[in-house]
């Protein structure tokens, strides 16, 4: 991949040829390789590569994590059908492959974060429902606003509370000071006296 990286051949051409290729993985190794060629003035291009690596991370999550859960689905079944034991060994539904996706991802958003259009990010996220991942970039570029609205939206108080005392924003504080009044007053209060 890093000699199709490197070759003259037109880009389209090869990202499409691996495009249509069962596994992805060739595909993001690619188009990493493609955006770490890019110079630095080449803003839009360099958006536009981390915006579909960051789909094809995505993409690929969630596929393990619905391996996992169907193979351990059926895992119960056999237990159910035959009334054997099975092991409790999680090799079985290939989580270890799974947490080095998930640190590959992490690491590339780390790497790439000024690279990023932050609601593109979070839209493409939010469309695959990866929670987890979406706190986690909101964290790493420091968007402490949209974390706290995260909370609030799903009336996690506590969480909302903790991202206000770590940040100690006055902005952020006068935002969310009628909802959280409202839902968890004494709390809240007893944050902003601390």
């Amino acid at each position: 991949i890093e000699i199709l990286a490197k070759t003259d051949e037109p880009f389209n051409k090869i990202a499409l040829k691996l495009f249509e290729l069962p596994e992805k993985s060739v595909l993001r190794y690619y188009l990493i390789m493609k955006l770490k060629d890019l110079p630095k003035n080449m803003k839009a291009q360099k958006r536009l590569l981390s915006s579909w690596i960051v789909e094809i991370f995505i993409e690929q999550l969630n596929s393990q994590d619905n391996n996992f859960i169907t193979s351990n689905v059926n895992r119960n079944k056999l237990i159910i059908s035959d009334g054997s034991p099975i092991s409790n060994d999680k090799q079985n539904g290939n989580p270890k492959k799974s947490d080095k996706l998930q640190k590959e991802f992490y690491q590339f958003l780390l790497e790439n974060r000024n690279c990023f259009d932050k609601e593109t990010i979070y839209q493409i996220i939010i469309s695959h429902n990866r929670n987890d991942n979406l706190l986690y970039f909101a964290n790493m570029i420091n968007d402490f606003q949209f974390v706290l609205k995260y909370y609030i939206s799903l009336q996690r108080w506590d969480e909302s509370l903790k991202v206000l005392a770590t940040q100690q924003n006055p902005d952020l504080i006068y935002k969310s000071a009628t909802v959280l009044l409202v839902n968890y007053p004494v709390k809240t209060i007893d944050t902003w006296i601390r």
